[in-house]
């Protein structure tokens, strides 16, 4: 139980988390046997800071989440994060809500002023007297005609005026140190800008709509910085946020509804702007219309760059639950004002769940400088785009988790430079048109050798293609994905790094098309194929291991096809079976200025049923295409050709293979 654990032991445990990710990534370990290394089992996250049945929370880690939850017999079922410096996740237990506290929206909540005794969980059993009251607004906001009204707990009319900014303004500013709570009822308010700048305060409402009116606006510089190549810079950004947090602790706003009432500004008039804050909350609340961002979270901080874990960032512990933003506007003015949905920049530990966007007009989900971020259970619908924009937009950010997000659009995931420790896992891709890029790993154009690392890919279904075009890739898993196909490229060939890339347990789908083009070195295993996997022009090595490959019997259909300029392919332990055309083809594609493959070695594997359109031969190299082969230990079932190898010149070693074809073979002269 985690219930006593104080902000301080809060701060370590995060900066164990971080450090865990550091180790995992450097070590490669395999957790729960599906992530080497990388983020997984190292960090965890509770919004409702532990065993708390009297608010509902969410518990998020990298290797399961949970969020609180009212049973069918009235208990409630608790999630919070396990103790340990490492293999951190979600547990739960059962709780007994006391009574005159019913189970409601997963958390034990008052009906009125009580006194709690015994808490019974079927993990253990504590005692403890807290006396709990219901909290009164401390000022309720209403409009009538153009007046509007701030009444305190006794009703009594303190503030009122036609001008809907200073009445609520005053009511804030109103609050003493301990806090309190504001409720704003149903209505259209006509308001500036709304400053909280109290801490230790709820702004509740019926869905009350803020209406963006530009009377006496100010602008105001939000300055934050980086440390890149050991060299500070600053970034600054000049925003008018239509409700501002500015610098609090303990701060939620529910059930508000703001509208940017675009009007083609040539300024950032952001709908929600949190600066330099923690623990905040941001729940069932509308932006909308804004010219500018919907959501932006944003600290003074200082993002390291070079060393990430080495980071001060000013925001802390925010999360946004079940909102919903649409129609953010871009405005191409003397300075492009760019509508993204919810941005997380310079800032640390926020969570974003449950939340829906839709027609954005720039990126739904971006990070920008920002560390320890998790988009969960969230939806993205289609993208207004009016420049460029992505559902998730990832860029210099580290310790990234994407999980369990439903994505429309036809840009799904896509990193940029410096993005390192990334999670994504169980989301849902689903655009219609299989031939746009769902995923992509690639730095802006002109940066593509700072580097991406530490990214994993696990349990997603991608209806589109992933793309891998960075020239610094390292440490790139995917991993049991249902995906269409695969594209790679090679943007810088003078200054390139891959390492360790691999896909694992994956499914490609497309059946008339490439399931991948491969130019850079992957290692692929145990994955499924229904058309070809095309390598041409790869810097290194490729692996082909332990995979199956078939098609769906009608369409042209190749198993691997090497296309020239491959220095080694090694394709071993694979079965190829009921493949239309040739199982393995190796040519030099017609006008591709490609040369001839260096070496391709061909062990153990299974060819059965191969070729049977035409037919075809299940192997076959063309001549003067291959330098070398070492072809080993094959075995070849109902060849539908003539020949079950066909290899020309090609030299190299043929041996022990089982065949049910004749080979035609006649090696160089000079071999």
């Amino acid at each position: 139980m985690v219930s006593a654990i104080t902000t301080i032991v809060i701060t370590v445990l995060i900066v164990i988390a971080v450090y865990q990710i550091s180790v995992q990534i450097q070590q490669q370990q395999q957790n729960l046997g599906e992530v080497q290394g990388g983020i997984a089992g190292s960090f965890c996250r509770d919004s409702d800071n532990g065993n708390s049945i009297y608010s509902q929370g969410q518990c998020v880690s990298a290797r399961n989440s949970g969020t609180d939850k009212c049973n069918a017999d009235g208990t409630l079922t608790e999630y919070y994060c396990s103790k340990g410096k490492g293999n951190l996740q979600c547990l739960s237990s059962i709780a007994t809500c006391p009574a005159g506290y019913p189970c409601s929206n997963g958390a034990c909540v008052p009906i009125a002023g009580g006194t709690i005794s015994t808490t019974t969980t079927s993990t253990s059993t504590t005692s403890q007297t807290t006396t709990i009251s219901p909290t009164p607004s401390s000022y309720t906001i209403s409009i009538s005609g153009s007046t509007v009204y701030s009444t305190d707990s006794n009703g009594n009319v303190v503030f009122s005026g036609t001008d809907a900014t200073q009445v609520i303004q005053n009511a804030i500013n109103s609050l003493g140190n301990s806090g309190g709570k504001i409720f704003i009822n149903a209505g259209t308010y006509n308001v500036t800008q709304i400053i909280v700048n109290k801490s230790n305060v709820v702004i509740d409402s019926n869905s009350a709509v803020l209406f963006a009116v530009d009377n006496n606006i100010k602008l105001r510089s939000f300055v934050s910085s980086k440390i890149q190549n050991g060299v500070q810079s600053t970034e600054a950004l000049s925003s008018a946020p239509v409700v501002l947090l500015d610098k609090v602790t303990n701060v939620t706003i529910k059930n508000v509804i703001v509208d940017g009432n675009p009007m083609k500004r040539t300024f950032f008039r952001d709908g929600v702007l949190v600066w330099d804050s923690t623990n905040v909350l941001l729940e069932k609340c509308q932006v909308r219309n804004t010219e500018g961002n919907a959501i932006r979270i944003r600290s003074s901080g200082t993002y390291n760059q070079d060393n990430p874990q080495a980071s001060v960032l000013n925001n802390n512990a925010i999360t946004v639950n079940n909102c919903f933003v649409n129609k953010t506007v871009t405005v191409n003015a003397t300075k492009l004002i760019k509508g993204f949905g919810y941005e997380v920049e310079f800032s640390q530990n926020v969570l974003v769940e449950n939340s829906f966007a839709d027609k954005t007009q720039e990126s739904m989900y971006r990070t920008h400088y920002a560390r320890l971020i998790n988009f969960v259970n969230n939806t993205g619908g289609i993208i207004d785009r009016v420049t460029s924009g992505e559902t998730f937009d990832i860029y210099h950010s580290d310790s990234i988790i994407i999980r369990g997000n439903k994505i429309h659009d036809y840009n799904g995931i896509y990193i940029y430079q410096y993005v390192r420790n990334l999670l994504a896992e169980q989301n849902v891709m689903d655009f219609n048109n299989p031939s746009y890029t769902m995923v992509r790993l690639k730095a802006t154009t002109g940066y593509e050798t700072n580097p991406i690392s530490n990214i994993y890919f696990r349990n997603n279904s991608i209806s589109g293609t992933v793309q891998l075009s960075n020239s610094y890739l390292k440490n790139v898993s995917f991993n049991n994905n249902k995906l269409y196909s695969l594209y790679t490229n090679i943007i810088n060939a003078t200054l390139i790094e891959y390492n360790n890339i691999s896909f694992t347990h994956n499914v490609f789908t497309a059946t008339n098309s490439n399931n991948a083009i491969v130019r850079i070195p992957i290692n692929f295993f145990a994955n499924s194929f229904l058309n070809r996997v095309e390598v041409r022009n790869s810097t290194a090595n490729v692996t082909l291991d332990s995979n199956n490959f078939s098609s769906d019997g009608v369409n042209y259909a190749v198993g691997v096809y090497v296309a020239g300029s491959v220095p080694h392919l090694i394709i071993k332990n694979n079965y190829f079976h009921d493949i239309t055309y040739q199982a393995i083809y190796a040519n030099i594609a017609n006008g591709s200025g490609l040369g001839q493959n260096q070496l391709i070695e061909i062990f153990n594997n299974h060819f059965k049923h191969n070729g049977f359109v035409g037919p075809q031969d299940t192997v076959l190299f063309k001549n003067n295409t291959v330098q070398r082969m070492n072809i080993i230990n094959n075995t070849f079932e109902l060849t539908a050709g003539t020949y079950s190898m066909k290899l020309y010149n090609t030299c190299g070693t043929l041996s022990s293979n089982t065949m049910d074809k004749p080979i035609s073979w006649q090696p160089s002269s000079t071999c």
